[in-house]
């Protein structure tokens, strides 16, 4: 129904609005290390990024999220709608219905990297949310070589540095736990333990992603006005 959908809507939204600012203060964060000339001068560098979101570009967190979650409901309902009539469908149209949710969440994926790399741009140009998905998209473009390094190399080491502490967590918990003669099923404490230091790891590392989207996005506009 609509109060469904409006409900699911107003989730999805309001998760991407709270994941975007996230993003942008981090960013904002970086660019004032990154243009700033005498490091010294940089004091507070989280608290001025999210007074910055906070202030001049609540608007921009909100378009690009809302962009995000309107792709989101959409496979929502697809996906609801998909299940509901899972029996009664034909081969064709399960097909084509599978096809468009692929489409979706890739169209999604493409959103979220423009989006993240809009947020940056903004952070230390001030620019509205189109004018900056205009400028970072041929920003990226010109880079396009640079880009799929630094993703692959960047996506790597993050995920070893992930896996590291999911690998030290379970044997650091397999050695304390399986000695203790009180606990009978050490296993399940070691693997909550496990998903518990991922979910960590993740929200850290995170950090460091959009730090080293931050800088490349500073580096390229840095060498296409200053070289």
């Amino acid at each position: 129904s609509s109060g469904i959908n409006a409900e699911y809507g107003g989730l999805y939204w309001g998760t991407e609005f709270f994941l975007a600012c996230h993003e942008m203060a981090i960013a904002g964060a970086f660019c004032q290390f990154y243009w700033t000339r005498d490091k010294r001068k940089v004091s507070f560098p989280v608290v001025r990024g999210i007074w910055w979101v906070f202030r001049y570009h609540l608007g921009t967190v909100a378009f690009g999220s809302c962009i995000i979650a309107i792709i989101q409901l959409i496979r929502t309902i697809l996906a609801y709608i998909q299940n509901k009539t899972k029996d009664s469908q034909s081969e064709v149209v399960k097909y084509l219905l599978m096809c468009l949710q692929c489409c979706l969440w890739c169209f999604e994926k493409v959103m979220k990297f423009i989006n993240r790399n809009a947020y940056i741009y903004t952070a230390f140009k001030g620019s509205n949310f189109c004018t900056s998905c205009k400028k970072v998209f041929g920003l990226l473009m010109s880079n396009l070589v640079r880009v799929g390094v630094i993703n692959c190399v960047g996506s790597f080491i993050l995920f070893i540095g992930k896996f590291l502490v999911v690998m030290v967590t379970g044997i650091l918990g397999y050695f304390m736990l399986s000695k203790d003669e009180q606990i009978e099923y050490w296993a399940i404490p070691v693997l909550i333990a496990s998903i518990f230091a991922f979910a960590v790891a993740h929200t850290f590392f995170s950090v460091y992603e959009i730090g080293i989207d931050t800088i490349f996005v500073c580096f390229a506009e840095d060498e296409t006005k200053n070289d």
